[in-house]
């Protein structure tokens, strides 16, 4: 599970250079993988986890890999910064903020 939260230092030197390296061991690849994809933006991470899923000797790597591309496809963009997404944040969704009323007080 270490590998799984080294997204958390991403700032520190070497630890997103080392997630790449890190998705080719069958051992850690799907927190690896996960751990890639929330460290940098999911735009960066795709063509990693693509390249993974056509070209790994292991099958488990390449299933994984495959499903996490297309986690990555689906899921809306995060700053890789910040990790908070573009758009349809919970905080700026309006449903959320509008007041809640009674049925029939309308």
């Amino acid at each position: 599970m270490i590998v799984y939260v080294q997204w958390r230092f991403r700032r520190q030197p070497g630890i997103c250079a080392a997630l790449p390296g890190l998705c080719h061991d069958p051992d850690v690849a799907v927190q690896a993988m996960s751990a890639q994809r929330r460290a940098a933006a999911n735009a960066e991470a795709l063509p990693v986890l693509l390249q993974l899923a056509d070209s790994h000797a292991d099958p488990r790597v390449r299933k994984n890999a495959a499903q996490a591309a297309r986690t990555a496809k689906k899921t809306p963009q995060h700053h890789a910064q910040s990790g908070r997404p573009d758009t349809h944040s919970y905080a700026t969704m309006t449903s959320l903020r509008e007041p809640v009323t009674e049925r029939g007080s309308l």
